[in-house]
């Protein structure tokens, strides 16, 4: 026989003698463990609420703090010297009177919608160069990209101007023959 068998045989009597638990005993615990979690559930709301509160605040701080790196002027070509500065007002000028162009039209958005996009994608790219120009100055390859930004501006004015012009001429009616 096994030692675990002839241990129980011999205390057979005393486990066979069980309790009758307190039933009152068992229900008290029941509440208590009942009423601790909403105590916990309390203390996490707070928690929460102070941890969405700290986050909320952190990043308006970063985003202020991001924000005040870019309150600073951009450099021009004007700056870097007085024969840019004479090229880049021309190219301005050349601009200013394409978009007053244009923004005299009625543009359909979506039948120009690619050309805007490369609008807005080389007004970013030109705000990056921009941002470089006071590390760089006088580099003949930051100058010509900003220069080369430009020319491509007015490309592109240009292809709006051409495509209203197109647009213009088709819905016009032809002479009757």
């Amino acid at each position: 026989m096994d030692p675990l068998e002839r241990k129980i045989l011999q205390d057979r009597d005393a486990l066979n003698r069980v309790e009758q638990p307190e039933v009152e005993a068992i229900w008290e615990g029941v509440r208590q463990g009942l009423e601790e979690p909403r105590k916990l559930r309390a203390r996490r709301w707070w928690m929460v609420a102070a941890a969405a509160i700290l986050l909320l605040l952190s990043m308006n701080v970063f985003l202020l703090w991001e924000k005040g790196g870019e309150s600073e002027p951009a450099l021009s070509l004007a700056d870097v010297s007085p024969e840019l500065a004479v090229k880049e007002r021309e190219f301005q000028r050349l601009i200013s009177e394409k978009e007053s162009a244009i923004s005299k039209e009625e543009l359909p958005k979506a039948e120009f919608a690619a050309l805007f996009h490369e609008l807005e994608i080389l007004e970013d790219l030109n705000a990056e160069y921009r941002k470089e120009l006071p590390v760089y100055g006088n580099n003949e390859r930051l100058i010509n990209t900003l220069i080369r930004y430009y020319e491509l501006k007015i490309l592109i004015l240009e292809q709006i101007e051409n495509e209203i012009i197109k647009k213009k001429y088709n819905e016009s009616p032809g002479p009757i023959y």
